[in-house]
C-alpha cells in the first residue's frame, strides 16, 4: 500500500559528511548513509530495524502478512508498532557470541526444535528471534529473546541450554516471572 513515511533504526553507519547545518544529526547520518549505500561493512551486520507508517490501515494487515516470511535470504518481522512481547512463549538466551546474527540462532533453535515439534503444519517453530545489540556499533551484547510459536515450545526449547552456538555454551532460560 501506500506509505506515508519510513524510519531506520540499529544500522551501523560508515562516515557520511553532512552539511554544517545538520552536523550531529544522527538521525540524518543514518538516512544519508543508507541512501549512499555507506553502511558499515566490516562488521557483518546483517540485521536492522525500519518503520513504516501506511496511509491506510488496509495496508498494515497486508504488511502483517510479510511476518516470518523470507526477503533476500533474510527472515523478516513484521509487527504493529507496538510489538507482540509474549513472555509465556519466550526465552531468553545468554552468552551469545558478538558476531551472533539472528538467522543463525533462528536456525539453531528451529534444527533442534523441528525434530520434537508434532505441529509443524501450523508454521515455524520460532516467531521471532531479537538480538540486544550496542546502539553504534550494532555489536551483539551477548543475551537475546527468541519467541516461539506456543507456550508449549517453551520446555523443549529450554533442551538447548548449554548447547553449543558458535563454539559458545549457551544459556537458555524461560522469560519472565513463572
Amino acid at each position: 500500500g501506500k506509505v506515508s513515511s519510513t524510519r531506520l533504526r540499529s544500522i551501523a553507519t560508515d562516515g557520511v559528511k553532512l552539511a554544517p547545518e545538520h552536523a550531529g544529526n544522527q538521525n540524518m547520518v543514518k538516512k544519508v548513509a543508507a541512501n549512499l549505500g555507506k553502511l558499515l561493512e566490516a562488521d557483518g551486520r546483517k540485521s536492522a530495524q525500519g518503520y513504516v507508517v501506511f496511509a491506510s490501515l488496509d495496508s498494515v494487515k497486508e504488511a502483517l502478512e510479510m511476518n516470518n516470511t523470507e526477503h533476500g535470504g533474510f527472515t523478516l518481522r513484521v509487527d504493529h508498532a507496538s510489538p507482540t512481547n509474549d513472555a509465556s512463549r519466550s526465552v531468553f538466551v545468554g552468552n551469545l557470541p558478538y558476531a551472533a546474527e539472528e538467522e543463525t540462532l533462528r536456525s539453531h533453535f528451529e534444527t533442534y526444535l523441528s525434530r520434537f515439534d508434532v505441529n509443524e503444519r501450523d508454521g515455524s517453530a520460532v516467531s521471532s528471534v531479537r538480538i540486544i545489540r550496542d546502539k553504534d556499533t550494532q555489536q551483539c551484547k551477548g543475551i537475546g529473546y527468541i519467541m516461539l510459536r506456543d507456550a508449549t515450545l517453551v520446555s523443549l526449547a529450554l533442551g538447548l541450554h548449554e548447547s553449543k552456538y558458535m563454539r559458545r555454551e549457551l544459556r537458555v532460560q524461560v522469560c519472565g516471572k513463572r
